[in-house]
Order: structure tokens, then sequence, then C-alpha cells
């Protein structure tokens, strides 16, 4: 068994195999609104942390690659510890040269004036290149490498100097990364560059500040669409916590962002199927003897329901199945282990701790996680069908220390028994559950639960 789903591959030769989300359709629709785009051009893809947006970019990335579109990848949190996102923006682009153009050296000369003025703007070298070209425009080849890295560097006294200065150098860098940009054709690609940016929601705000400004008026050139893949309102609290909370996120994003595009919501059973997969569920169940072998299929059930109803993350799903493979493996093959409710306990670990510890630590009783699905969206509804019924005769049945012991839940189902059809409907499953397993074990249950939780933590 598997305790942590491999990192995604995506094949180059079919980008969309392990396509478990069903996100094909949108990067068809968003590869054929860009091929239209001469560019500059920013489009936002705004989904909350951990829907997948790092793999739709790049299994849209592969899509590109496919039609011969360059496109580069910026992991903007990988890269924040750089002063200047402007520096990495370059290194990025001078790879993906060297890669699409091992034959072809035209890019070449423009790219390495490109990657002189990127050093001369960037904040720690740009007063020095000001200092020594404010009486007019900079000629970045008499500058040496010496003097453009020289941080210690005062700057000029000038405003006006100043405003010429920089003016000038970012009229030669756009000159020269479009130039760079133009020899794509030469090797056979579209002569259309597109730029993801990723994670940009994890970074420090003022780095993710400061990237969102370059790409605005340093790459406001022709033939370049960044893809910004973020979580607005993850950014917005970002932004509000430079500029204070009286900032108007949507309005200041838009001086960035020509148009957002919301990523569709994850077809979740599809999901569910790809981690039962991607975790060897399905082998291991496969070994277990006699009726215990379809413990597998409640276990897709109730996570695939409880998924929804606790609107868990994907992220937080893989967290899920890592928690529960871990406490199968500590499980012998002929042992029960009680899907529905390993299952509830092990999600309500995530979502909703304080009920789960003190449902299993504490004088907590099977109403209070009830309530805890029932306030939910869905929740009451859920608790009405056969797998929400098996969970609270599950919960109700882990509290008894006996086959013969009694509890308040029992007592007040036995009280209504002859008056609704749905207090001898439960008192049945839990006398067919008794017969079954006897007694459930929570302590049991609740070490794994806890052991599984402390390695993944």
């Amino acid at each position: 068994m598997k305790f942590k789903a491999e990192p995604l591959v995506i094949d180059a030769n079919d980008p969309f195999a392990s396509d478990a989300l069903k996100r094909k359709a949108s990067v068809e629709a968003l590869t054929n609104f860009v091929s239209n785009l001469t560019g500059p051009f920013v489009l936002a893809i705004d989904a909350p942390w951990g829907t997948g947006k790092t793999t739709f970019v790049k299994m849209w990335q592969a899509h590109l690659a496919s039609k011969r579109v360059a496109s580069l990848y910026f992991n903007s949190w990988q890269s924040d510890f750089s002063t200047d996102p402007l520096v990495a923006f370059v290194a990025e682009i001078s790879d993906l040269m060297e890669k699409t153009q091992k034959e072809k050296g035209s890019y070449k000369p423009h790219l390495a004036k490109a990657r002189k003025l990127a050093t001369a703007l960037a904040k720690r070298a740009l007063p020095t290149a000001l200092r020594l070209g404010s009486a007019g425009l900079i000629d970045l080849d008499e500058l040496s490498e010496e003097v453009i890295g020289d941080a210690a560097a005062t700057g000029i006294s000038d405003a006006i100097d100043l405003y010429t200065a920089e003016k000038s150098l970012m009229e030669q860098f756009h000159e020269r990364l479009n130039a760079t940009i133009q020899t794509l054709e030469e090797s056979g690609h579209h002569p259309t560059l597109i730029v993801f940016i990723d994670e940009l929601d994890r970074c420090r705000p003022t780095y993710a500040i400061e990237l969102l400004e370059r790409v605005k008026h340093l790459f406001n050139i022709e033939n370049v669409i960044f893809v910004i893949a973020l979580d607005k309102e993850q950014l917005s609290v970002s932004l509000q916590g430079v500029y204070g909370e009286g900032l108007n996120t949507s309005e200041y994003l838009r001086r960035f962002i020509d148009i957002e595009f919301n990523l569709p919501i994850a077809d979740s059973n599809s999901f569910t199927n790809y981690l039962v997969s991607k975790f060897a569920f399905k082998e291991y169940f496969e070994q277990r003897q006699g009726d215990l072998r379809y413990d597998l299929n409640h276990f897709i059930e109730t996570f695939n329901s409880l998924s929804k109803i606790f609107d868990l993350s994907l992220r937080a799903r893989e967290q899920c199945f890592t928690k529960i493979a871990l406490a199968l493996n500590s499980t012998p093959h002929d042992y029960h282990l009680y899907p529905e409710l390993l299952t509830t306990l092990t999600i309500l670990s995530i979502k909703d701790n304080v009920t789960y510890r003190n449902f299993v630590f504490g004088s907590g009783v099977p109403a209070n996680v009830l309530s805890s699905i029932r306030s939910r969206d869905g929740g009451d509804a859920f608790l009405q069908t056969r797998e929400g019924m098996f969970i609270e005769a599950y919960l109700i049945l882990s509290k008894l220390d006996s086959h013969y012991d009694t509890n308040a839940e029992l007592d007040a189902y036995e009280a209504q028994k002859e008056v609704t059809s749905n207090a001898k409907d439960m008192l049945d499953l839990i006398s067919h559950l008794r017969r079954r397993y006897r007694r459930i074990n929570l302590q049991y249950l609740s070490n794994k639960i806890e052991l599984a939780g402390q390695l993944v933590s």
C-alpha cells in the first residue's frame, strides 16, 4: 500500500491521459482563446487553494507544447527569496530559448542585452545604472558586470534625470525582449510566448505586488501572454495586509489582469477513483477475507458524500487518503475496519477537530457529530440515506461498552419504535451490526487515526 500519491506526471504525448478532474474541455477552450491573442495580455485562473490549479496549468502547458506554442512555468513561491522577480523571469526565458532553439543562435545577442538590462533594472543595481546613464540613453554594452552589480551606489539627485534614465532602460528592455521572442518562429514555434505564473497567493505580499508590477510595466510587450494561477480571495487578504483593509482588491487587481477565468469545480467522484488507484486501495481490499473485501465500496460511497458535505479541497482529500492508508496498513486483513466510521472520523479530524476530539477522547455523544454534519449544506438530507443511517448506527455503537449496553440514543429510539418507521429501521440496523461486530472498539480505531495524524503532520 502507498501512503502518499506520487506527483502526477503529465505525458507530453498525451497530456490528458491522467485527467482525473475532467478538465480537458477547459484547456482546449482556453487554448483557442489565447491563440487569437497577440499580447500583451494577462489572464488569471482563479480557484481556491488545493483545487488542482497547478495540475491544470501543467496539463495546459503540455497541450500547448503539442501545438508548438512555447511556454514557461514560473513558480513564484519558490522564487520569492529573490529581491526582484524580474531577474528570475529573465533566467527562465533564457532556459526556454536554449531548449527550443538549440540549433539557432539569432536570439543570443538580443537575449544577452535583455539580461544586462534586467540586471540594471533590478532594485539592487538600478541606482548605479541610473547614475551612470542619467545624461541620456544607456548603452549597456559599455557597462561592466562589476558596475552593473554595484549595489552600494547612491541614486542620482535630479528627479527628471531619474525618470528619463529609467524610461530609457525600460524601452530598451522591451525592444530586446521582443526581438528575442520573435526568434521563436525560426524553430517552428508559434510567435507567442505563454508565461504561466503559479502560487502567487502563497508569496510574501510585497513580492506578489512587485511581481504584478513587473508583469505590467516590463513585460507589457507584443506576443507575451501571462497566465496567473491564483486564489483571488487569499491574494486579496495579502494585499489588504499591505495596503489596509479598506483596499478595494477587485479594482486593484484590474490594473494588472485583463480577464479572469474561474476554474470549474472538479469532478469529485472521478478524483476519489483516482486516489483509490494511486494509493492502491483496491489491491489492499482484495486481500481481505469474505465480506470484508467489499468494504472498499462502502468506503468510497461514504468518502464521496462526506467530501462534498464538508467541502474538502482536493488537497485535503488526498491528506485524508494518506491518513486512512496509514490506518489500513496497521489493520490485519481479517480485522473489521468499520469503513463508514473510519471515514467519518478521519474527515471530522480535519474539518471539525474540536468535535472529533471531544467525541473520541471526551464526553462527546453521537448527537455532536451528527450536528456537525447536519449543519452543513446537504448534511441533513444525507443523514436520512442508507449511508447516513449506517454512520449514525456506528457512532451509537462505538460509545457502548458491551454487547448488551445501552445509552440515551438507543433509549430514545426504543421509545419511538412504535411511532415512527425511522426509529424501527435504526434499531433493526443497530441490531444487525451488533450481531456482526458484537462491539466496536472506538479507542482501537481512534489510535490508528491519531497515529496517522501525527505522521501526516
